[in-house]
């Protein structure tokens, strides 16, 4: 399976924003169409969220991600896994 896709959709809005001295993270949400809509929350970091400047809540968009997973084990030895949608373009279609 590739880790590189696309998503196209109606942008919802914007979601958490952090930053560091030596981090940046936006989000940004996405609403597919079709019989079963389905809203994405996609991760732009550092450099990229730069991209989503331009953007506006009702546009149509087609996102470039890449998918990333990652394990992390607590201190008691428990393993959580996390899954994260990352762009690194976007598009206006609309």
């Amino acid at each position: 399976m590739s880790d590189k896709l696309e998503i196209e959709g109606e942008v919802k809005g914007f979601g958490e924003e952090y930053s560091t001295a030596t981090f940046k993270k936006k989000t940004l949400v996405v609403e597919t169409g079709g019989e079963f809509p389905q809203k994405y929350c996609i991760e732009f970091v550092n450099s990229k969220e730069e991209l989503l400047d331009l953007i506006t809540v009702g546009q149509r968009v087609k996102v470039h991600i890449n998918v990333k997973g990652r394990e992390w084990v607590s201190p008691e030895g428990v393993a959580k896994y996390f899954t994260s949608l990352n762009g690194w373009k976007i598009e206006v279609l609309s």
